[in-house]
């Protein structure tokens, strides 16, 4: 059993979001995976990218964001899930008034952000 307590993972700061690691590919017994606690300040974007490598599983926890991959627009509410898989490029858009959370697993991490 693991548990990890809201707050205890380590904290890195993004441009308009901020991540909480909380779970490394050791923990999760998968080479470069990871699960992280997403958070998406009120009226920011996160800018166009994608992963050559990477699938990113994002489960919705509050709040609501757009979510852009490729051409096709989707909007994202609490207990939604959604599938990003390698080279779709995807945007993240937070209109509301309020943070969003989702929780990001994500395999294959090792330098594979690619930003337009």
């Amino acid at each position: 059993m693991k548990y990890i307590k809201s707050g205890s993972g380590t904290t890195v700061l993004g441009e308009n979001y901020k991540k909480e690691v909380l779970l490394r590919d050791i923990d999760l017994v998968s080479p470069n995976a990871i699960a992280q606690l997403i958070i998406i300040e009120p009226r920011t974007t996160v800018k166009d990218h994608y992963h050559k490598k990477s699938t990113e599983i994002f489960y919705f926890l509050n709040g609501s964001v757009i979510f852009k991959i490729d051409d096709t627009e989707t909007i994202c509410s609490p207990g939604d899930l959604l599938v990003c898989e390698q080279n779709e490029m995807h945007e993240i858009r937070n209109e509301s008034d309020t943070e969003a959370r989702y929780l990001a697993v994500k395999t294959q991490v090792d330098d594979d952000t690619f930003w337009e």
